[in-house]
């Protein structure tokens, strides 16, 4: 017991006890009073690393070469994988989609609407074209270095200007960064929606104004409050932000939200007057992560990101994780082995064996966008050798 208690409080302990049940109760209102003493000594200490580690990853992207280096990597990724689908269309006999996928790979509008919401998400530090799905990795703490975190009142001068500073200055990098990021998270997500209602509609026979209207209202309709991709997380993510703003609490809030997600969401999908379309929209989301490398995490990036929350010091180190492995996926795709794979059906490596079925279930029974992918993937990849 002196372990955990000066003698002076032990003292006190005793003084004050008129029984030994009134011992017993005031240790352990002492050993609960010790554990959150601990308790906040630990999370003092976390936010003083996640401090600086914010001060740190932003040092790293200062440099004006970092962040042009993202962007250009960015567009030429894009570019890249939007030829890739329009050669595998082609090598499919598609040339109408093959023609669809180039004419909207840079299209005004999508670029328009990227730009725009690109500037939103400078402004607030947040991209949310798909939830949790940052081009820092999502443990990465944003608005850690803030005036409450160092003790200060954020009213008073001094907490202001620590504030101002740190929004303004301290993360202007990773700020640039976020923009960058959900700009062609908004330009996949929508020249890929756009290529593939141009395509079923030019086939269904419609030409001119009446297309570009169809394409148009195919866009709308898989997208949530006009930025984010369509699905069940952003429907209710959308329903707690206008909960939010219309002051609703606790079961006025809970029956907000169930009657939107069932207005926007359940019912939507069953309309089947419009052209939601889930799988589409689930397709174009995957696209636009492994085009800007913020997909989910392997079980092997996984593991690495669980060793530097147990050793936070791992952090300076290996500031990320999720998008370098996705770097190296990428490249691993199209290369001569990547490829290579596709040839052997019976692989004998369990890894490599999920991996060239999963090719082979994408041609032979995925659909025409899958197989298109697919083809311009490997056609890319024997290009490059």
């Amino acid at each position: 017991m002196r372990g955990k208690f000066k003698e002076d409080k032990l003292i006190d302990m005793f003084s004050m006890a008129a029984s030994s049940g009134d011992i017993n109760t005031a240790i352990g209102r002492a050993n609960v009073t010790h554990r959150l003493n601990r308790i906040s000594k630990v999370i003092k200490g976390q936010s003083k690393f996640d401090m600086f580690n914010e001060y740190y990853i932003n040092s790293l992207l200062s440099g004006i070469t970092t962040q042009m280096v993202n962007v250009m990597g960015s567009g030429m990724t894009h570019a890249l994988m939007n030829i890739e689908r329009a050669v595998g269309y082609a090598m499919d006999g598609n040339t109408s989609a093959s023609k669809a996928v180039i004419r909207h790979m840079y299209d005004i509008k999508s670029f328009r609407e990227s730009i725009k919401l690109a500037g939103q998400a400078f402004m607030s530090e947040e991209g949310v074209t798909f939830s949790h799905r940052r081009v820092m990795d999502d443990r990465y703490q944003v608005g850690a270095i803030n005036a409450e975190a160092m003790g200060v009142d954020e009213d008073s001068g001094l907490g202001q200007a620590i504030n101002f500073t740190a929004r303004n200055l301290i993360r202007l990098p990773s700020r640039g960064l976020v923009a960058g990021d959900k700009f062609f998270k908004a330009l996949n997500y929508r020249s890929y929606i756009r290529s593939e209602m141009y395509t079923k509609y030019h086939k269904q026979g419609y030409r001119g104004a009446e297309l570009e209207a169809r394409v148009e209202k195919g866009l709308d309709d898989n997208i949530v409050a006009d930025q984010m991709a369509f699905g069940e997380e952003a429907v209710t993510r959308q329903a707690l932000l206008e909960a939010r703003e219309k002051g609703l609490e606790f079961t006025e809030r809970d029956e907000f939200i169930r009657k939107y997600v069932d207005e926007n969401y359940t019912k939507k999908l069953a309309d089947k007057t419009n052209d939601t379309d889930l799988a589409l929209a689930q397709r174009a989301r995957e696209y636009s992560l492994t085009a800007t490398h913020t997909k989910d995490a392997g079980w092997g990036v996984k593991g690495i990101q669980g060793l530097t929350e147990s050793m936070p010091l791992l952090k300076l180190s290996i500031p990320f994780v999720r998008t370098p492995m996705n770097l190296l996926e990428f490249a691993w795709d199209r290369s001569v082995v990547g490829g290579g794979i596709l040839a052997v059906k019976n692989v004998d490596t369990p890894n490599l064996r999920m991996y060239s079925r999963e090719l082979y279930d994408k041609l032979d029974r995925g659909t025409q966008a899958q197989r298109a992918e697919v083809k311009g993937k490997l056609a890319s990849g024997a290009a490059m050798t």
